[in-house]
């Protein structure tokens, strides 16, 4: 009877435990939204950024980077997390596992085979 209690705790914690980390990849994402939207608005519309044009497109293609792999990557994986299976669809999860880099190893990829 011990052991089930036991069991439960630990399936307990695990649940909390996806929560906690859907949680913080969500907010993750909605702070790369954020921040990258602000880098890339300030160097194209208020010249807010002043250095030399190569080192501003530098710039600008990293943000434009993160800002893709948050939408593409962090933002599907804590919507996963949150919903407990893959809810987007087997053209997102492609698409995901092919940016991540990662096939195998993300909720979705059993969907790929």
């Amino acid at each position: 009877d011990n052991v089930n209690h036991v069991i439960e705790f630990e399936e307990g914690a695990r649940n909390v435990s996806h929560y906690v980390l859907a949680v913080y990849l969500v907010l993750a994402t909605v702070t790369c939204l954020l921040g990258n939207s602000l880098v890339i608005a300030a160097s194209l519309n208020y010249n807010a950024i002043k250095m030399d044009r190569v080192s501003l497109v530098i710039i600008q293609q990293i943000s434009v980077a993160d800002l893709l792999y948050g939408i593409i990557v962090i933002l599907p994986t804590g919507i996963s997390l949150l919903a407990g299976t893959w809810v987007l669809g087997s053209a997102a999860c492609y698409i995901q596992a092919q940016v991540s880099a990662q096939v195998g190893s993300n909720k979705c990829s059993s969907r790929l085979k």
